[in-house]
């Protein structure tokens, strides 16, 4: 059987408790400040940090990772299983939004302790490897050029710039993997399509309710990327690369 490359992209969660302040919000936002749960996209208190950044407790907001046994023990099997059946699993653990994104903390850093959850996390993905399962830390490959973010500053999803530098992580980790030199190769060109379009938000939405200053929608670039001598225009998948969609 030829083998599969997966990936698999998961979220990790856990609480926050808030605190010390700092410059003035760019927004004003009288319900985030007394702790309100805006209930209808929203489950959790959220916190204004620098620049219109915001974060949600118990998502974004996260300093200690551990997994346990049994979730150790189930990702082996897991790994396992699908090495029985020629696919080869390759981890790669979403870092929370604070720990990749800390300088826009901010008043919403409280408590947060950035240099001990980056290495709460390395921690983690370390214990994973010694355990056979092949994981990627995503703090490795920070966004490659000076001023780019990896998140939305109003919402829990990545930028494109994002999703570039954890495809970077993920290249980088599989150099030399010899499931992966054993793939056939082809070749893809990205091209910048020098124009943005509006971000549709749900969270964005959601934080609207909750101040009385309009936040501004924010936007994406746009990128196409085409497989080399593709002038059909169709997109295709790298190397069999496969994600599993991850809940936050």
């Amino acid at each position: 059987m030829r083998p599969v490359l997966t990936c698999a992209f998961l979220v990790l969660a856990s609480a926050f408790s808030t605190g010390a302040a700092s410059a003035a919000p760019a927004f004003n936002c009288p319900r985030v400040d007394a702790g309100e749960i805006e209930g209808t996209y929203l489950t959790t208190p959220v916190h204004q940090g620098e620049e219109g950044w915001f974060f949600r407790e118990g998502s974004d907001l996260e300093d200690f990772f551990d997994y346990g046994d049994d979730t150790l023990a189930y990702l082996k099997r897991f790994s396992k299983a699908l090495q029985a059946r020629g696919t080869r699993l390759i981890y790669l653990p979403v870092p929370p939004k604070a720990v990749i994104e800390p300088q826009k903390l901010g008043a919403a850093g409280g408590a947060f302790m950035a240099e001990q959850a980056r290495q709460s996390f390395s921690e983690t993905v370390e214990a994973l490897n010694r355990e056979g399962i092949a994981t990627v830390n995503l703090l490795d490959a920070p966004p490659s050029r000076a001023g780019e973010d990896f998140f939305f500053a109003r919402d829990f999803h990545w930028r494109p710039e994002g999703a570039r530098a954890a495809a970077f992580a993920v290249k980088a980790a599989l150099t030399g993997d010899p499931v992966y030199e054993g793939l056939d190769k082809s070749g893809y060109a990205t091209t910048d399509q020098k124009r943005a379009e509006p971000f549709r938000s749900a969270m964005l939405r959601a934080l609207q309710r909750l101040c009385t200053d309009e936040l501004p929608q924010e936007k994406a670039e746009l990128y196409e990327t085409l497989a080399d001598g593709g002038g059909g225009g169709m997109r295709e998948p790298v190397d069999d690369c496969v994600a599993v969609p991850a809940v936050n």
